[in-house]
């Protein structure tokens, strides 16, 4: 996930073939990451987000496939 974010961020303005590629990296590395620290914890409420969270992270890759490929 740290991957993902570290390449978008690098090529955001750089991208020759689509300027939505770096986007897309740049939200699923932080989206996963996020839920992946949050599931790590014992709280219920902080649980329920983790999982909106990656309910949240399969839509947007489906929709950043669909949307760059």
């Amino acid at each position: 996930m740290f991957m993902m974010f570290s390449i978008g961020w690098v090529s955001l303005n750089s991208c020759p073939l689509n300027r939505m590629i770096p986007i897309y990296l740049i939200v699923t590395g932080s989206l996963g990451a996020i839920a992946k620290f949050l599931r790590k914890t014992d709280n219920n409420w902080l649980f329920n987000i983790s999982n909106c969270l990656v309910c949240a992270y399969i839509v947007w890759n489906f929709l950043g496939e669909f949307n760059i490929y």
